[in-house]
């Protein structure tokens, strides 16, 4: 294609020259004839068709060339171009002589001077076209061979990678096959090995054979003279059993006479251990002395104790004494002794089983009171009044359940009970009822004291309560732990910032011996005493904590005053204490449970509390009254302190249900039975 397109380039070149050169004859030859211009038009004009012509063919090969299409035959028309130029030129020639320039005329020359300028814009428009389309050619060819030496030198490095991967490849596949070589070669020296191995185990074991066979042979002689000495075993062993069965014989008929001698004296122990309790409360009946229990509570979560802490406060196997250490004295000991001391481990059914029959006393017509005492947190509450009325209730639910049970035996002898409850707190010197409808507020209550010394506390609610009801029971509990004023310190999460006290007043008529008792059943969980250091509380917690600590200050100055017999004992120093003179000044029955905490933290306010509680241990408020008298007294029904002394002389009491006695014995609780003289002795 290039060498034609230069072949076609000169053609058009020297066409072109020769066109202008008789161009320029033809403008000299205007003036000179213009005859001869019709001639020279028709001459120019073939000249100018048979240049398109070329022109076009060449155009038309470019243009294949540029889309990669054959080029069309041109050769017919380059020909035909050529010979046609060729014609024109020859005939440009033969004008040159026979012209005459005498023979154009001006019309002619004008004319073909006209042509001649048009033939002349035609001749350089098509030059511009070839001189683009060249142009264009030349770039396509130009990006037709770059193309082309990229895809070459691509192909040339993609020829060079797989050769090289060819390479690795052998290289690879040489190792694999020394590596293949290497191990054939190791596997056949391994089995070279295992058979010689194999070989020298062989031989072994047929020596063993051999030895085993010889080894046979020996022992079987040797069974032969085992088998008669078995024989003779056997028969000494026969022997040896039957000498054996009669020593077991022996054994067992000594090991039931111990287990029954042993039943014998456990039963010896225990009631020793009972006759000694019941004396002992029997003294202490007589004595009049306050009861106090000792309970201590076990390890909890919010304590930080760890597997393996000995609590501060340990109690003695006697169950009624105890030992505490204090925090950085630990070689130093403090022993106390009370009624009765309960281990951390002991439950709560436990822990009533032991004040039931005190608490039974109320419906005999007695005064009886029973109060916790104890730091914050040393489980006062938990004791008292527990969750709920299974395995974890307290003496509270549990009291009012005895109550009830009571009741029935001596309904079922013709008393006739009326029971009525009443639940409140001393919150600062204050008295709240926790039975309190919920729509009305707070009133204002005040301790009256009625005619036979009782106490009345105005606008308290006391409601009808049938102890069998557990239901009604548990809605009581529920009702007043609602309104108990409780809030969170460092020392306890739930700490009671006030007294509480439930009070179950009894009243029974025996219509058959015109006879009515009066009993009451004061059961009270007092505060806990704190420190407001550890506590951490302030602002109105504080001020409830001094409060707390001001009543308890002033109950212990009231049992100080009882100890010491002193004329004026401070009853009306705090409304708690005024409230209790009743249970304290010696008509009823008292009996504290000291509480206390075995961590170290608070060895010392747990020694303060044992060291009180051993203090109203041995203070003596008198032989309990019974409140009872004939019904339609002066009284209207009531006794005044008087008319119970003596008709606690006058009068009997119910008696209990499955008692011999008659009507007019005294209950079993309050029954006293003569020492003989060796037991009085004791």
């Amino acid at each position: 294609h290039k060498a034609a397109h230069t072949h076609e380039s000169m053609t058009m070149d020297s066409l072109k020259s020769k066109v202008i050169a008789k161009g320029k004859q033809l403008s000299e030859a205007v003036g000179a004839s213009a005859s001869s211009s019709a001639a020279a038009a028709a001459e120019a004009s073939s000249l100018a068709k048979a240049a398109a012509i070329a022109k076009l063919a060449e155009i038309q090969a470019q243009a294949a060339a540029a889309e990669g299409k054959p080029a069309p035959d041109s050769s017919l028309a380059r020909a035909a171009s050529a010979a046609q130029l060729d014609g024109e030129e020859k005939k440009l020639d033969d004008n040159d002589e026979v012209n005459d320039p005498a023979l154009l005329n001006a019309e002619t020359t004008k004319e073909l001077t006209v042509k001649l300028a048009e033939l002349m814009k035609e001749h350089e428009a098509a030059e511009a076209e070839w001189k683009e389309a060249t142009a264009k050619l030349e770039a396509k060819l130009e990006d037709q061979a770059k193309s082309d030496d990229e895809q070459l030198q691509k192909k040339e490095e993609e020829l060079t990678q797989s050769k090289a991967t060819i390479a690795d490849l052998e290289k690879l596949l040489e190792a694999k096959e020394a590596e293949h070589a290497k191990a054939l070669e190791d596997m056949q020296t391994e089995k070279d090995g295992d058979v010689a191995k194999l070989k020298e185990t062989i031989d072994g074991l047929e020596k063993e054979i051999a030895t085993l066979k010889e080894t046979i042979e020996s022992k079987t002689k040797e069974d032969a003279e085992h088998t008669a000495t078995i024989a003779k075993l056997q028969a000494d062993i026969a022997a040896m059993e039957d000498r054996v069965k009669a020593e077991e014989a022996k054994a067992v008929s000594a090991q039931e006479a111990f287990d029954k001698e042993k039943a014998d004296l456990e039963a010896q122990v225990h009631a020793g251990a009972r006759e000694r309790r019941k004396m002992h409360n029997t003294i202490q009946e007589l004595r009049g002395n306050v009861r106090v229990f000792a309970r201590v509570r076990p390890f909890l979560p919010g304590d930080g104790a760890a597997d393996g802490d000995v609590p501060s406060v340990q109690p003695k196997a006697d169950d009624v004494s105890l030992k505490l250490r204090l925090k950085g004295e630990e070689k130093k000991e403090y022993s106390f002794s009370f009624d009765r001391v309960f281990k951390p481990e002991i439950t709560q059914e436990e822990v009533f089983s032991e004040v039931s029959e005190f608490v039974q006393s109320a419906l005999d017509g007695y005064n009886v009171c029973l109060f916790s005492y104890g730091q914050t947190g040393s489980g006062k509450t938990h004791t008292m009044q527990g969750s709920g009325l299974g395995d974890m209730r307290g003496i509270i639910p549990g009291a009012i359940e005895r109550v009830g049970e009571y009741k029935a035996e001596l309904e079922a002898q013709g008393w006739k009970y009326e029971m009525r409850v009443s639940f409140l707190e001393i919150y600062n010197e204050t008295i709240r009822d926790l039975l309190r409808d919920e729509e009305i507020g707070e009133k204002k209550h005040e301790i009256k004291v009625n005619p036979d010394g009782s106490r009345l506390v105005t606008d308290l609610s006391i409601v009808p309560l049938e102890p069998t009801d557990k239901q009604a029971v548990e809605d009581v509990m529920n009702k007043a732990a609602k309104y108990r004023t409780v809030k969170s310190t460092n020392m306890n999460d739930v700490s009671s910032r006030s007294h509480s006290v439930f009070t179950l007043h009894l009243t029974a008529v025996h219509a058959e011996s015109n006879q009515e008792l009066k009993g009451m059943l004061n059961l009270c969980d007092l505060a806990g005493s704190e420190r407001l250091k550890r506590s951490g509380v302030s602002g109105d917690e504080a001020k409830e904590a001094v409060a707390i600590n001001k009543s308890l200050s002033a109950l212990t100055s009231v049992f100080v005053s009882l100890g010491s017999k002193s004329g004026q004992v401070p009853y009306r120093d705090t409304k708690l204490t005024w409230l209790l003179q009743p249970s304290l000044s010696g008509d009823g029955k008292t009996l504290m449970f000291c509480n206390v905490s075995p961590t170290d933290e608070s060895s010392q306010e747990s020694l303060s509390s044992l060291r009180f509680a051993s203090q109203v241990n041995q203070v003596e408020l008198g032989r309990a009254k019974k409140s009872i008298s004939n019904v339609g007294s002066e009284s209207g029904g009531g006794s005044t302190p008087a008319s119970r002394r003596s008709s606690q002389n006058s009068k009997t009491p119910p008696r209990r249900a499955g008692s011999s006695a008659s009507l007019t014995s005294p209950p079993v609780s309050s029954r006293l039975t003569q020492p003989t003289s060796s037991s009085a002795k004791k």
